[in-house]
């Protein structure tokens, strides 16, 4: 006799078969938002910090940090922290407001300069 494989449904009245009420939702991870790109000196941007998770560079073992956020309707979006984000989030909480703005460039030698930003929490 094989073993009884479960099928996943669609069926929205699926979940109707568990009682869920009195209980609080935990996302474990929110969906992949758009991609932030600061690209003009002077912009802001204030959104709810989510928190943040590692991607790894296709199949080796080098990660690189995104930080993911919503804004006040819920929207997600996530930008690749290069070394000044990743510092300045290191000791923010996840459900923090903050703004975000583009400063300046700072010329490092590299290919491209490093995007400075001043980083608020409300």
């Amino acid at each position: 006799m094989s073993p009884t494989k479960a099928v996943a449904t669609t069926d929205p009245n699926a979940i109707a078969q568990f009682d869920v009420s009195g209980r609080t939702v935990e996302f474990v991870i929110p969906e992949l938002g758009d991609q932030l790109s600061f690209d003009t000196i002077g912009v802001s941007l204030t959104l709810r910090y989510l928190g943040k998770r590692y991607a790894n560079v296709d199949d080796s073992e080098k990660r690189f940090l995104v930080l993911m956020f919503e804004d006040a309707n819920g929207k997600p979006y996530q930008i690749n922290a290069g070394w000044k984000l990743a510092s300045a989030f290191e000791d923010i909480l996840p459900n923090s407001i903050v703004r975000m703005t583009y400063v300046k460039d700072v010329e490092t030698g590299a290919v491209s300069p490093m995007k400075d930003y001043r980083i608020e929490v409300y």
